[in-house]
């Protein structure tokens, strides 16, 4: 169905869990989609009939390839997120599809109980988990509760010696998100940055390493290596670089969470830091949400959404021409004929000029042109932005006429305070005309003359490459930082007063080259000071892989909350960073574990190997009981024998010690309906609070071993934006593997399944006491 392997992959997985598939496929099902005429109010069992006929359709004869757009239609119909043909993540829509099945096939109808989530004070864990168990039943209650829940317990515990209150609960789960990286690794992240201090050689660059909390801001990363290097973090600034040409100025209160490890990053140690702090007419906004009119320019290169799609390459500017009710834009893109559209999902590849939204105007210069650009005949004395685009777009492209309107229009307003001063960067290009070697930074006047420029870029070149090296280069303009290769406009041109005075833009963007090939001593000293990309696949990347028991041991490890995540301790009355802790209570016959590749913000994915095992994946040191999630000996429930206690009115006392079966909670009321004897009609049923019923149970069950087998893997192949999903599953008839690929299934050797170390994202695993008869032991 187009672009939905997500779910294709994910229905193959849960098709496949015999307990799931075998509920579903028999006709006892109906019996839980609607009770005493009432079915989910959201889904009305619609989701859960859906499922059943899709399953028979997979299950059925012929086996042949479906397109099931029923049942993609009938998800989409309630959950609208799920409509049209975006790429979605695989865990969101198993976790929605397992708790709408579960909804739908509950025993518990109607409104649900307000239930508080109880702390131990004190109390045993076995009581406590008990009490949450039965809570849950107030408001679920159904097989697919059985096959996929189980219970955390989540402890905290207060730093304070005076106080060490310690609270602790029990919280239900369908799935475990596995950490692959150890608590401080998911704190903490170590950043490579190269330092530039300033007027010295090259040569004189520093490497260094520097690890800074994730979740901080770009300054702390700054101030940690500056001080590393022995300088004053105020006098830096910090770039990234890529392909040999500055990618990204950061400013300080820049989230670190947007910045890579691998990311090339350079710390240039300046006199006027300042110089390179853009005003206002610089700033960009999300692009995540746009509307009709906005200036956008792409941040990175993809493909529009169009059915004729283009390649949009980075740094094209757009102007917004529509945005329909899904959030979808139109926009029409410089050198593009046809408007494009760019679907909601895709926005956030996209930056918004702010400009377009400000009322500051700036005056047209006298000759109503800058140099090298095509000639704006301005009407007017003065523009705002919009004013600017409305007028001659699209007769002049956007990139043009915003360039225009920030470098060569001047500000209404007179700057007030020290003269300003410009960010230059000097680039170097060879003879193929590409650039190569690390780009000098420093600053200049902002009223500066073309020879007092050249004359600045000299001084410069001198103290970084040293007096001796040969000064034949030519300077270049570029307009931007996507157009130095293309540079053409000499900064000392021959027909002009190379002396007159000029205002330099916020940031002037340099080439240099040399009239054959810079000198070769010059070069290697050059493309020696830049930092080099990591090598992937490297020797110390393949033994970064992870067992998947390591990740479960980082999982339930203590750690203490940042002074961010600080909470209120209760005997204290105070926020305090507590120290937190996360176990495994009980595990259920299905075990969904969510291997957590994607950071919060999806815009990374870990490559992180895991191994994972087929058979025999050990979890017995990490699950603190042996009781399944609801014991038949402790949980009351609808289905069950209970036994009535504790009325204590002369009517109610006549009931005690009676026996019946509890058939379902009356949510309105909050009291079960127990039938005592079977011929009674339901009118005569009895309604009892829960407080009220015992279980009726000679023992709890057997015990639970945290012993699993492989059952399927949901593979992920990509990158946090754009992939691919495909899934590994184990036959339930014939105990053997294979692979579903959108239509396609081939029978595969479980060795290649184990080998998906790098692209397994979700992994369900069957206790090995319901290990299907087919798999041989």
């Amino acid at each position: 169905l187009r672009n939905t392997c997500f779910m294709n992959s994910s229905l193959q997985c849960l098709a496949n869990i015999s307990q799931l598939k075998d509920y579903f496929m028999s006709p006892h099902y109906m019996s839980d989609v609607e009770i005493s005429g009432k079915v989910t109010e959201t889904t009305k069992g619609e989701l859960a009939v859906g499922f059943e006929k899709l399953l028979r359709q997979l299950w059925g004869k012929p086996r042949r390839a479906i397109a099931p757009w029923a049942f993609k239609e009938l998800v989409a119909k309630f959950a609208s997120g799920f409509d049209g043909y975006r790429q979605h993540d695989s865990m969101e829509f198993i976790e929605y599809l397992i708790d709408g099945l579960k909804e739908d096939v509950n025993r518990v109808k109607g409104k649900k109980l307000y239930v508080e989530r109880a702390d131990s004070n004190g109390r045993p864990d076995d009581v406590v988990a008990l009490e949450a168990g039965n809570k849950f039943l107030l408001r679920n209650d159904s097989v697919v509760d059985d096959i996929f829940v189980g219970f955390l317990k989540s402890s905290t515990a207060c730093p304070e010696p005076d106080c060490r209150h310690e609270s602790v609960v029990f919280d239900p789960f369908l799935s475990v998100k596995v950490p692959l990286q150890s608590p401080q690794q998911l704190s903490e992240t170590t950043f490579v940055v190269t330092v530039f201090p300033v007027a010295n050689s090259l040569s004189a660059a520093m490497k260094l390493s520097v690890a800074v909390k994730k979740y901080g801001s770009v300054d702390l990363l700054i101030a940690a290596a500056a001080k590393a290097a022995g300088l004053q973090p105020e006098h830096c600034l910090l770039v990234e670089l890529y392909q040999d040409r500055i990618y990204k100025f950061f400013e300080a209160s820049d989230l670190l969470a947007d910045v890579a490890p691998a990311d090339i990053l350079v710390l240039y140690e300046l006199r006027h830091p300042e110089a390179f702090q853009l005003s206002t007419v610089h700033r960009w906004g999300s692009g995540e949400v746009v509307k009709e009119g906005d200036l956008v320019e792409t941040m990175l290169a993809f493909s529009s959404n169009s059915q004729d799609s283009h390649e949009l390459r980075r740094g094209l500017s757009g102007k917004v021409l529509s945005v329909d009710e899904d959030g979808d834009a139109s926009i029409k893109f410089d050198g593009i004929h046809e408007p494009q559209w760019v679907f909601r999902d895709f926005l956030g590849n996209l930056k918004t000029d702010l400009n377009m939204d400000s009322d500051e105007k700036r005056l047209c210069p006298h000759d109503n042109k800058a140099p090298k650009r095509p000639l704006v005949p301005c009407s007017a004395k003065e523009y705002t932005l919009r004013e600017l685009v409305d007028e001659f777009h699209p007769g002049y492209s956007l990139q043009d006429l915003r360039d225009y309107w920030r470098d060569s229009m001047k500000p209404t307003q007179e700057h007030e305070g020290p003269p300003p001063r410009s960010g230059v960067v000097v680039f170097f290009r060879d003879a193929s005309e590409r650039l190569f070697g690390a780009p000098v930074v420093f600053d200049a006047p902002r009223q500066s003359a073309a020879q007092q420029l050249a004359d600045a870029v000299s001084e410069e070149l001198a103290e970084r490459l040293g007096n001796d090296a040969p000064r034949e280069w030519t300077l270049f303009k570029a307009y931007n930082i996507y157009r130095l290769a293309e540079a053409d406009e000499r900064l000392l041109p021959d027909d002009e007063d190379s002396n007159d005075d000029r205002w330099l833009r916020e940031r002037e963007y340099l080439v240099a080259d040399w009239p054959e090939e810079a000198p070769e001593h010059v070069r290697q000293l050059l493309v020696a000071a830049i930092p080099q990309e990591p090598a992937s696949n490297s020797d110390d990347e393949k033994d970064q892989s992870v067992d998947l028991v390591r990740c479960f041991g980082w999982l339930t490890e203590q750690e203490q909350l940042s002074e961010h995540d600080a909470v209120y301790c209760c005997k204290c009355k105070e926020h305090r960073q507590m120290f937190k802790k996360v176990d495994l209570w009980s595990v259920p016959p299905v075990l969904v574990l969510q291997l957590k590749r994607f950071a919060e913000d999806m815009r990374q994915r870990l490559s992180t190997p895991v191994n994972f095992p087929l058979e025999g994946l050990d979890l017995r040191q990490f699950c603190l009981s042996e009781a399944p999630a609801f014991p038949a000996d402790g949980c009351v429930r609808a289905g069950q024998r209970v036994r009535i206690h504790g009325l204590e009115s002369a009517a109610g006392q006549k009931l005690n010690g009676l026996e019946g079966m509890a058939r379902y909670l009356d949510s309105g009321s909050g009291r079960f309906c127990v039938q005592l004897a079977e011929s009674d009609p339901s009118s005569e049923w009895k309604r009892m609070k829960p407080d009220n019923l015992e279980a009726v149970s000679k023992e709890a069950g057997p015990k639970v071993e945290a012993l699993f087998d492989l059952a399927a893997v949901c593979k992920h192949i990509g990158d946090a934006r754009f992939g691919h999903y495909v899934a590994y599953v184990r036959s339930t008839v014939d105990g053997k593997w294979r692979l579903f690929d959108d239509e396609s299934v081939n029978e595969v050797p479980a060795e290649e399944v184990a080998r998906q170390r790098v692209g397994a994202y979700v992994l369900f695993y069957v206790r090995r006491d319901i290990r299907p008869e087919s798999w041989a032991s």
